[in-house]
């Protein structure tokens, strides 16, 4: 397990979610917040496509070639 990733991860989310909630308290408009609201569904897309095309990148571990259990498992918080 890579820590000092792991940690540095968690710190920029932590700061991301810190900012996010100063500069919606600090400018007080909603067409800011709807449009930081659009900014960071766009930004947790981007990620998650990020994440599955990366992860896709190694021939022994392609997300397509699990069973049945894993994509229900995955699936199973959205449902």
């Amino acid at each position: 397990l890579d820590w000092k990733s792991l940690v540095i991860a968690l710190v920029i989310v932590i700061l991301a979610i810190a900012l996010g909630i100063t500069a919606s308290a600090y400018f007080k408009s909603h067409a800011f917040n709807l449009n930081a609201n659009r900014l960071g569904n766009f930004a947790g897309i981007a990620l998650v496509v990020f994440s599955a095309v990366m992860s896709n990148s190694d021939a022994d571990v392609r997300i397509w070639d699990r069973e049945w259990r894993f994509y229900l498992g995955v699936s199973t918080p959205y449902l």
